[in-house]
């Protein structure tokens, strides 16, 4: 029982308990292989290397041939093209059961939420941050939907006459976000601020509700939704988390993992993910793992989209309970992202990248292959965009990354000049030159 114990450590406790504490933005380079980035720790989530892949893999390079060498031969770069990336971010990724709380167990006051869209420019080899903008712009046909955060806060004192069924006082924190959409920027700030309202409406002291982005694509979106509430007893508080596959825009898109595989391939997957044999695994039957969690496989392992190691990749989820209070999920990758979901979205053979860019984890390759943009951390240091000049072989410069990725869309010609077009007035300059 938590109910005779001083609110700070209780909390402190409540973070402890979940083995899952909040974390901000920009994210840290992953302990070992890079890992697909799951926006939620009550995942947890196999390296993409260990399902079968149909990344493109390079020769074994010459005994004698230098990183920047191997890494031009992979990409063998088309020449050198302007192009345009709008590279969505999320300034504060909330991870674990109670994003209500710190890792110290104190309420957070010092969230960042919200998204952003970093328009990149690159040029002769390099880039250039031209714009950013406070909403993620997707493309779709001649236009964008955008998309954005509306949250709620709320940290009081506690009250004594707000007590959970026990009698001890029940903490008056609440926690909310949720993702705001249209087509039409100028009513970005009207839809904005009604959810914002309907937000403050569902108002319950002792509970967050959270939706945030995995990773969206002009036609699918994944988003990982957790819930909790202070309920008392022994177990103090109740928790879940969901991750969720949908269509973009027009787009019709089934979140279970089925959907998105043949037969064969699925059930070599899911004999994966819950570590059996695939003798065990019967469609037309239910399945008991983990002493007491049951699966129906068609309907309940989970297809989700994961950016990592220069790759866009789908990847399948299966809840797990820790106990009866709190569930989470184990994810691992299945391979690429298929067209039907991530239309223009290339594999590449990140070791190529990897071998000139130390301490690189993640990629953005330009159209032409001239320009690399890898997501690189030193250490305990910040997360950077290194730009690479693929043809020169060698780093140009370093841009500030304000928070983790959700979206990278590149384009060139005539669609990079209608982005620009349509995106400029709507920046800080107004313009990209």
């Amino acid at each position: 029982m938590l109910t005779n114990v001083a609110p700070s450590v209780r909390r402190l406790l409540i973070a402890m308990t979940s083995g899952l504490v909040a974390c901000s933005s920009p994210p840290t380079k992953p302990e070992t292989t890079p890992r697909p980035a799951i926006a939620s720790a009550s995942a947890t989530t196999e390296p993409a290397a260990s399902a079968p892949s149909a990344l493109p893999k390079s020769a074994t390079p010459p005994p004698d041939q230098t990183g920047p060498e191997r890494l031009a031969a992979a990409l063998a770069p088309k020449g050198q093209e302007d192009a345009l990336l709008l590279l969505g971010v999320h300034l504060e990724s909330i991870e674990g059961y109670a994003p209500m709380f710190s890792s110290e167990g104190k309420p957070r006051t010092d969230t960042k939420p919200g998204y952003r869209t970093l328009i990149v420019r690159t040029h002769a080899g390099s880039a250039d941050v031209v714009g950013e903008l406070p909403f993620l712009a997707i493309p779709q046909g001649d236009g964008f939907l955008f998309m954005g955060e509306s949250s709620v806060s709320v940290h009081l004192p506690e009250d004594p006459r707000v007590t959970l069924f026990d009698g001890s006082p029940k903490p008056r924190d609440y926690d909310a976000t949720d993702l705001w959409k249209t087509s039409n920027a100028k009513e970005i700030s009207t839809v904005q601020r009604e959810l914002e309202r309907g937000l403050k409406r569902a108002q319950a002291w002792g509970t967050e509700n959270t939706t945030q982005i995995v990773y969206v694509t002009q036609r699918s979106i994944c988003t990982t939704q957790t819930q909790s509430e202070v309920t008392g007893g022994a177990l103090y508080f109740y928790a879940s988390s969901r991750l969720n596959l949908s269509g973009v825009g027009t787009s019709t898109i089934l979140g279970a993992l089925s959907a998105h595989l043949d037969e064969k391939k699925f059930i070599g997957f899911a004999a994966r993910l819950v570590e059996t044999e695939e003798s065990e695994i019967d469609l037309d039957r239910p399945y008991m793992y983990n002493t007491f969690d049951l699966v129906v496989w068609r309907d309940d392992i989970a297809a989700c989209l994961a950016h990592d190691a220069g790759a866009l990749s789908l990847t399948g989820s299966v809840r797990f309970s820790a106990n009866s209070a709190r569930s989470f999920y184990r994810t691992k990758a299945v391979g690429p992202a298929p067209p039907t979901l991530a239309p223009g979205h290339e594999a590449v053979d990140f070791s190529a990248i990897a071998a000139s860019i130390p301490d690189a984890f993640d990629a953005f390759v330009s159209p032409a292959h001239d320009v690399v943009l890898a997501v690189r951390q030193k250490g305990d240091g910040p997360v950077e965009l290194v730009v690479w000049d693929v043809v020169a072989r060698r780093e140009v410069k370093v841009i500030p990354m304000p928070g983790r990725p959700v979206m990278d869309e590149w384009a060139t010609g005539e669609t990079k000049d209608r982005w620009s077009r349509l995106l400029a007035p709507h920046t800080k300059n107004k313009r990209f030159d």
